[in-house]
């Protein structure tokens, strides 16, 4: 199967498994925070999107698709969330407050304007040390740099702005929360498409791990 097949099939899969991330998002986030379930009709969509394009992008860039490099694959985008986390308390210091944000979520959509040129660094940022991981190549950073792009647009935008809002001491579990849910969201992701995939991603993992050990010997 040649990669742009083998990328359209992944795609396919990776937005059934974004799909069953939001909602288990929605439903995650109905018992421990609030009930978001209005919100589904635009959740699912954008869970399928992300869902294909982390999926496509890896058919894609792997030359050789495997359980290991499919959970390795999405680790390193839970890294560049934890990295924007880090670097957004680091970087800004606190222009309002929680409780202005909870009367007034337009404030937050400023901030996060503000936060704009930091997230277009971490994205760039993140794409170049991926490249390095899977391949210098034009095409495989333009492939990167659009994964890691929509990532942020459409995840990554609510953590940008978290440390232009002051956060009392009571309201940093608010911070876990939203790593935690960031970390469940990804472990149903990764689950359901390796479900669904895992015949080919472990014939192709084999497949590689033979080649890999063949080409030991000969050497």
């Amino acid at each position: 199967m040649g990669r742009y097949e083998k990328s359209g099939r992944f795609a396919v899969s990776g937005a059934v498994a974004g799909a069953g991330a939001a909602l288990a998002f929605t439903l995650i986030h109905g018992l421990l925070i609030s009930d978001i379930s209005f919100m589904l009709v635009m959740m699912l969509p954008a869970g399928a999107a992300c869902g294909a394009l982390v999926a496509w992008s890896y058919a894609f860039v792997a030359k050789r698709p495997s359980a290991g490099g499919w959970l390795f694959y999405n680790l390193l985008y839970l890294g560049m969330f934890f990295t924007m986390t880090a670097v957004t308390f680091l970087m800004f210091e606190p222009e309002t407050t929680m409780a202005a944000v909870m009367v007034d979520n337009s404030i937050y959509w400023g901030l996060i304007g503000k936060a704009m040129p930091m997230t277009a660094v971490l994205t760039v940022a993140s794409a170049v040390v991926m490249i390095l991981i899977y391949g210098r190549s034009l095409q495989n950073l333009a492939v990167l740099l659009l994964t890691c792009g929509v990532l942020m647009l459409i995840l990554g935008h609510n953590i940008s702005a978290m440390g232009l809002v002051a956060i009392p001491r009571s309201g940093h579990y608010l911070v876990g929360e939203m790593l935690g849910l960031i970390l469940a969201i990804n472990a149903v992701y990764v689950l359901v498409f390796a479900l669904l995939e895992w015949k080919r991603l472990v014939r192709e993992g084999l497949a590689g791990a033979w080649g890999n050990f063949l080409n030991g010997r000969e050497a």
